[in-house]
């Protein structure tokens, strides 16, 4: 279990480093390590990085805030 859960941590590291959005490049592996481990690390107000609002065409903006 502890090593299907290493490689979780590692996949969800790998995807935010391909899709960073605005996190902070010192807080990815802790942020997916948070994500796969349902939060028992830090809680939400921890990371500096917002998610990506959706514009009104549907598609993702570049800015946290929205379109």
């Amino acid at each position: 279990m502890l090593v299907a859960l290493g490689a979780a941590v590692l996949a969800g590291w790998g995807l935010v480093a391909l899709f960073p959005g605005t996190l902070p490049r010192h807080e990815r592996l802790l942020w997916a390590a948070n994500r796969v481990l349902g939060g028992l690390i830090h809680g939400h107000d921890y990371f500096q990085g917002a998610r990506r609002a959706p514009c009104s065409s549907g598609s993702a903006c570049s800015a946290p805030s929205p379109c």
